[in-house]
């Protein structure tokens, strides 16, 4: 990577963070691309360095998972999906993760099997804003 290359990358961080929940807020509030884009970047400006450091070492976990075949390459991008989801849902005004769900019954697994698995307490000790 030359010069130039590595001047991109700090810029293509922050859009990383800035535009993150674009595609959950696509997915909620159904407000086209472009609104989508601008939601994502109005809740995460205030949160801005939280979430970087955040990200980069959720996107550092997911990448070291991913290098194990086959197991890695499922749990990588999961992993990636719902801290992601849990953090939109932290920041957003609305509780997005039970309005994407499909029906309630859905909602209810969800969270059922977050508070037998004890992850309530660990994302609300890791993920806290």
């Amino acid at each position: 990577m030359n010069a130039a290359g590595a001047l991109l990358v700090i810029p293509g961080l922050a859009v990383m963070v800035f535009l993150g929940f674009s595609g959950l807020s696509f997915a909620r509030d159904k407000s086209g691309v472009f609104g989508a884009f601008k939601q994502s970047f109005l809740l995460s400006k205030p949160h801005f360095w939280p979430l970087f450091v955040r990200m980069l070492v959720l996107g550092i976990v997911s990448g070291i998972l991913m290098i194990v075949p086959v197991i890695g390459w499922v749990l990588g991008p999961a992993l990636w999906l719902c801290a992601l989801g849990e953090l939109f849902e932290r920041i957003s005004p609305r509780q997005a993760a039970l309005e994407v769900a499909a029906t309630p019954a859905i909602a209810g697994l969800v969270e059922a099997a977050h508070h037998e698995a004890g992850l309530d307490q660990i994302f609300l000790e890791t993920w806290a804003i």
